[in-house]
């Protein structure tokens, strides 16, 4: 009778013990899950800072492109704002000079003239082939137009 209480308790324990194994092993496996989804989510996290530099390199060169390119149009803003001056004075010059034949000036001053237009239609030229396609640079066109 005592070793039937001694096979009940060991029946009993070994019964515990494999309750125990059991759960346990249902721990690892839930474990092991959560492994797997941490592994998972550090990957993703890790491809995504990539991304995020990534982007963060390119948008870094566009700006500094833009930034350039606002540079060289208001360069060229102030040239043209430049040339127009410096065409209307001597347009208003033409104007008050003398109409005599015998003059030189007026003959030279006009030549001075057709140059400085070329000049104005070379930027013109060499603007518009620089810059992007853009309703900004109608005015370039416009003006590239005009002179050709």
């Amino acid at each position: 009778s005592s070793q039937k209480v001694v096979n009940l308790n060991l029946e009993q324990y070994h019964k515990i013990i494999q309750q125990k194994q059991q759960a346990l092993t249902d721990a690892e496996g839930i474990l092991n899950i959560y492994k797997a989804e941490l592994k998972e989510s550090v990957f993703t996290l890790k491809q995504r800072n990539a991304d995020v530099k990534t982007l963060e390199k390119q948008l870094e060169i566009v700006q500094t492109d833009l930034y350039r390119k606002n540079k060289e149009l208001d360069s060229a803003r102030e040239k043209i704002v430049s040339l127009e001056k410096e065409l209307y004075e001597t347009l208003e010059n033409l104007k008050n000079k003398k109409t005599d034949p015998n003059d030189d000036s007026f003959d030279s001053e006009l030549e001075r003239l057709r140059l400085k237009l070329q000049d104005i239609k070379s930027f013109i030229d060499d603007q518009v082939s620089v810059l992007p396609e853009n309703k900004s640079l109608n005015g370039f066109k416009l003006l590239k137009n005009v002179y050709n």
